[in-house]
C-alpha cells in the first residue's frame, strides 16, 4: 500500500497503463538506457496505431527509427517513470538505477485486470485529482458533458458548473486512466462546431461523510442511489450505525474500499443481468433501424448507446456480445456480426477503447445485426 501521506496534485501525463507496464517490463529486465526505453515505449505506441490502422483499413505504417531520432518517447517514458515512483512501483536505488518494489512485481505478474483493484485505490489515495473527478460528476447526477477544445478557458467554464477544479490536462488522465479501469465512460458529442463529451460513471461510490445523512426516501439523484444500494446491502439502519464495522462489512459486499486519511471511500461496479442486457440491446437496436429486424447497424453506435443505458464500459458490452454470438440458445436476441473498415468520424481520433472485438478472423466488427426469438 502506498504512503497515504503523499499526495500529488498534478497526475503524470500518461493516458493509457498500457505505457505504465512496458515500462515496468523494462526495470524489470534492466533496461536503462534512456534511448532504449524511449525504443521500448515508441514499439509500445506504434503497435496500437498499427493495429488502429488495419481497423480502419489503411495502409499507414510507422518508422520507429525516425521517431526514436525526431525524440519521440521522451515525455512518454518519463511521465511513466513518474507514475510507477508516485504509485511506489518501483524505487530508485543508489546511483540512479530502478528496482521493481512488490506492487511492480504483481502488476507484471498478474496483469491489469488482475490488479485493477490496487490501481484504482492506489491512483485515489496518490492523486488529488481522482476523487475530485469521480465525486463532483457522482454530485452531478452522475453525468457531465464537458467541452474537449482547448484554449480560452472553454473547458474551465464548463468544469466549474460541475464542480471540477482539477486542471484540464489532470481532468484528462483521469478520465482516460479512470475509463480503462472501469470506473468511467464517455461518449463524443458535437455542439455546433465545438467538441464536446458525455463522461458518465459506471459505478456506484460514496464517502464515509454520505453516510451521515439520512437514508432517502425517494431516489432523486445519482447519490441518493449510491447511499441507499448500500444502506440497504449493509443493513445500516439508521445514519451513524455501528461506524467501527463499516468497512469491512463493505468488504463482505463486494465493495472496493479506499483508506483515505480523511475518510475512505466505497466504490462498487453497477450489476446488470444478461436479460437487462438482451432487452435494452433489442430495444436501442429496433430503434436505431426504425423497429426492423436484420437491418445492419455500426457497431460503435449501437454499443455507444446500450453503455450510455445500462452504464458500463465498452469491454463488458464486446464481451457480452461476443457471448451472444458464440451461444445464441442462450438469448432471445439474436446477434449476427459483420466485418471490414470501421468508421471514421472527422477530427475524432481513434482510442483503444474504441476497437470492438473481432469476427474470429482477422477483421474486426463493423456492423451488426439482431433477430428476435419470440
Amino acid at each position: 500500500m502506498p504512503d497515504q501521506a503523499k499526495e500529488f496534485r498534478r497526475v503524470p501525463r500518461v493516458r493509457d497503463l498500457e505505457y505504465l507496464l512496458a515500462f515496468l517490463r523494462c526495470v524489470n529486465l534492466g533496461i536503462d538506457d534512456p534511448d532504449s526505453v524511449r525504443t521500448v515505449m515508441i514499439e509500445e505506441r506504434t503497435k496500437f496505431q498499427q493495429e488502429k490502422m488495419r481497423a480502419l483499413k489503411r495502409g499507414r505504417t510507422f518508422d520507429k527509427a525516425e521517431l526514436l531520432k525526431r525524440g519521440k518517447g521522451k515525455d512518454l517514458a518519463n511521465s511513466s517513470q513518474q507514475l510507477a515512483l508516485q504509485l511506489e512501483l518501483v524505487k530508485e536505488e543508489r546511483g540512479g538505477s530502478l528496482s521493481l518494489l512488490e506492487g511492480g512485481r504483481r502488476l507484471l505478474e498478474e496483469g491489469l485486470e488482475g490488479r485493477r483493484d490496487q490501481l484504482v485505490v492506489n491512483l485515489l489515495l496518490k492523486y488529488v485529482a481522482f476523487a475530485d473527478v469521480l465525486l463532483a460528476i457522482r454530485n452531478s447526477n452522475g453525468a457531465v458533458v464537458l467541452s474537449m477544445e482547448r484554449g480560452k478557458n472553454i473547458f474551465r467554464k464548463d468544469a466549474s458548473k460541475c464542480g471540477i477544479t482539477s486542471s484540464q490536462w489532470d481532468y484528462e488522465m483521469v478520465r482516460d486512466l479512470a475509463t480503462q479501469l472501469g470506473l468511467l465512460n464517455w461518449k463524443r458529442e458535437f455542439q455546433g462546431d465545438e467538441r464536446k463529451h458525455k463522461v458518465y460513471l459506471i459505478c456506484e461510490i460514496l464517502t464515509q461523510s454520505d453516510l451521515a445523512r439520512a437514508t432517502p426516501s425517494r431516489i432523486v439523484s445519482f447519490r441518493d442511489r449510491c447511499v441507499k444500494h448500500f444502506r440497504a446491502e449493509l443493513d445500516l439502519r439508521s445514519p451513524l450505525s455501528q461506524k467501527q464495522d463499516i468497512v469491512s462489512r463493505a468488504i463482505s459486499k463486494g465493495y472496493l474500499v479506499v483508506p483515505r486519511p480523511k475518510e475512505p471511500i466505497f466504490l462498487k461496479r453497477i450489476e446488470i443481468s444478461e436479460s437487462d442486457f438482451d432487452e435494452v440491446l433489442w430495444n436501442e437496436y429496433l430503434v436505431m433501424t426504425g423497429q426492423r429486424a436484420m437491418r445492419p447497424v455500426f457497431f460503435s453506435e449501437l454499443r455507444e448507446k446500450v453503455c450510455e443505458r445500462l452504464m458500463i464500459n465498452n469491454a463488458r458490452f464486446d464481451r457480452i456480445i461476443t457471448q451472444m454470438i458464440n451461444a445464441r440458445d442462450r438469448y432471445r436476441s439474436q446477434v449476427y456480426a459483420g466485418g471490414g473498415a470501421l468508421p471514421r468520424l472527422p477530427g475524432v481520433d481513434m482510442l483503444r477503447r474504441d476497437l470492438p472485438p473481432k469476427t474470429g478472423t482477422d477483421e474486426y466488427m463493423t456492423y451488426l445485426k439482431l433477430d428476435r426469438i419470440a
